[in-house]
């Protein structure tokens, strides 16, 4: 019984940092998303890199911004990475538009 409440609590350790890491991922893809459309200037389509520095873990990101069929609309897709193997922690896509003057 010992043994199987102490292999019990190795999982629960594991699956509770694995969920710290993944929520502090989301969080860092939405703040990378949040600065891009804070900027003042219409998102230029291409691959931005750069790291996260607001949070516990040494997240790295990838930012992609493409065209889409709709000439004021662009997808956006961020990818947030972790570890010496750049592993994929989160992936956030959304899409964004340019304001029009009616």
């Amino acid at each position: 019984a010992l043994t199987s409440g102490l292999k019990m609590l190795g999982q629960y350790s594991a699956n509770l940092s694995a969920i710290q890491e993944r929520t502090w991922a989301n969080w860092a893809a939405m703040d990378n998303l949040i600065a891009l459309q804070l900027d003042e200037q219409w998102s230029k389509t291409g691959e931005v890199k750069g790291t996260e520095k607001q949070t516990p873990y040494q997240f790295g990101w990838l930012r992609k911004v493409s065209e889409t069929p709709y000439e004021r609309v662009r997808k956006i897709e961020i990818e947030i990475l972790h570890g010496a193997e750049n592993k994929s922690v989160h992936h956030l896509r959304c899409y964004t538009g340019k304001e029009s003057a009616w």
